[in-house]
């Protein structure tokens, strides 16, 4: 063979490449069978650029200019919250902006360090936050991440306070659902033993490390989910999104990239 042509086998990225268009082709039609837009995007510039044409053609159609997140890894790998405010004549609720050192902005200005306040006057805050997340409910478009899909066309989610899982639902006109191609998974059963294995534990321990939370579930010593009925324990609601009625099939937004994204 002439030296001209070389193959180094330590490159996989076409491999992976084509394997993700490969998956993409069969949830495009999956998804779209089922009521629910879908999107594959190659990077994450091309899922930036995606998002912020489908904000500007809904706000420039409808026209809706609310916008609404909630809290997900894979919306600040992506930069969504910069996108969005790039966005001239749109309005954000984002209950989970933050400052700095991990507070959220809803608490105000807080000591440094691991909040250390009263039971009563940590409620209260967090009671704050809690009409923020329904304010974001109602919104004309929200934007979040999910933990799992699967090849069948079904979006599944875990959730704690449960406010990401009900936007998904119901309450706000349009979604946008971004995932990165570690989300994919065979069928329903993989989904919930990812969001229970592998998503809880990894976002217990994110709050643990960077927002002043105390989870001490026994995910976090075990490694594995036993099912427990911890009252910190953040995977009590578990969502599965099998379609849209027809009367809402333009509400619900997929958009698959291909990258590692989010937990």
């Amino acid at each position: 063979m002439g030296n001209n042509f070389i193959i180094d086998e330590a490159d996989i990225a076409r491999e992976n490449r084509d394997f993700f268009n490969l998956q993409s082709n069969t949830l495009a039609k999956r998804f779209t069978s089922r009521r629910i837009h879908f999107y594959s995007c190659s990077s994450l510039e091309d899922a930036q650029k995606r998002v912020k044409d489908l904000i500007c053609s809904f706000k420039n159609k409808e026209p809706l200019t609310k916008i609404g997140f909630a809290d997900s890894v894979t919306l600040h790998q992506l930069n969504i919250f910069k996108i969005v405010d790039s966005i001239p004549g749109i309005e954000v609720v984002n209950p989970f902006k933050r400052f700095p050192d991990g507070k959220y902005e809803i608490f105000g200005e807080q000591p440094p360090g691991k909040l250390n306040l009263p039971k009563e006057d940590y409620y209260a805050l967090m009671e704050k936050l809690l009409q923020k997340m329904r304010e974001s409910l109602m919104t004309d478009i929200f934007i979040t991440g999910a933990n799992a899909i699967t090849l069948n066309g079904q979006i599944v989610s875990t959730d704690g306070t449960g406010n990401r899982i009900a936007g998904m639902v119901f309450g706000p006109k349009k979604v946008i659902i971004i995932v990165g191609r570690n989300k994919i998974v065979g069928d329903l059963d993989s989904a919930i033993k990812r969001n229970r294995n592998v998503a809880a534990p990894l976002n217990y321990i994110r709050h643990n490390n960077k927002h002043h939370n105390r989870f001490n579930t026994p995910c976090l010593e075990l490694g594995y989910c036993s099912d427990c009925n911890h009252p910190r324990r953040g995977c009590l609601n578990t969502v599965i999104i099998d379609g849209a009625m027809e009367a809402h099939k333009d509400r619900l937004h997929l958009m698959l990239v291909n990258e590692i994204l989010g937990f």
